[in-house]
């Protein structure tokens, strides 16, 4: 069993991820909101979506950097693998078809079955991406990527691991990776969609040896492509 990462790696990324990105978003967003109210200022949820993009960028990028630095001895290795392996791209590529494809896939059952619209994460995204896509681009394609498969592959997959073997870490890490894309219950319809696209990522770092960088680059390819779909699809309405 390959160890990605120490102790003191693991739980820098864990806590990093929650007081860096999840912290520092809560932080931002609720200091301004009170210095709003404090000049009389009532904000809407619709007055929170501009604000929402700098504290998406600022914190994804704080994180982003905090992480890199922890594990950069593993990170800057497994970059260095993407040019000098065999069939490490046909991997990635193949990754991200396979993504689309689920997605696909379970967007025609969904259609069958008359379940219609996104869950609430992807409802904000696309809302934050269209009103300022030059802002969002760099956290969702790429800073985003980078923090969820240090987490989830990089740590959470190999605790899982460890404890009950490969596949209940494949299955477990993805239902968090699902659960945390599906915040609301009334969102939760859409939950194999992402615990489908969190195995695929789960399955293409394992078949390189646990190298972070091909689920990382699978992932930045995944959102960079949805992003580039849901700025044409705003165009087109």
């Amino acid at each position: 069993m390959v160890e990605k990462y120490n102790q003191n790696q693991k739980l820098f990324v864990f806590i990093g991820y929650i007081v860096g990105y999840i912290g520092l978003q809560v932080a931002l967003l609720t200091g301004y909101t009170l210095y709003q109210s404090m000049n009389g200022v009532a904000l809407t949820e619709a007055d929170l979506i501009e604000p929402g993009i700098y504290v998406t960028l600022i914190s994804s990028v704080v994180t982003m950097i905090g992480l890199i630095l922890f594990t950069r001895k593993g990170f800057v290795s497994d970059f260095k693998k993407l040019f000098n392996t065999k069939n490490i791209w046909l991997i990635i590529l193949g990754g991200v078809a396979l993504m689309y494809a689920v997605n696909i896939g379970l967007g025609l059952i969904y259609e069958l079955a008359g379940i219609t619209g996104t869950s609430d994460n992807q409802a904000v995204l696309e809302s934050l991406i269209t009103t300022n896509p030059l802002a969002m681009f760099l956290p969702v394609a790429i800073f985003i990527p980078i923090i969820e498969e240090i987490l989830f592959r990089g740590v959470i997959l190999e605790f899982f691991e460890k404890r009950w073997g490969m596949i209940m870490g494949v299955i477990a890490s993805s239902l968090l990776f699902g659960l945390m894309h599906v915040p609301s219950i009334s969102s939760m319809v859409f939950l194999p969609i992402y615990f489908s696209l969190g195995a695929v990522l789960a399955f293409i770092y394992l078949k390189t040896n646990k190298n972070i960088m091909v689920p990382i680059v699978a992932h930045i390819i995944n959102n960079g492509l949805s992003l580039v779909l849901v700025l044409i699809t705003s165009g087109l309405q």
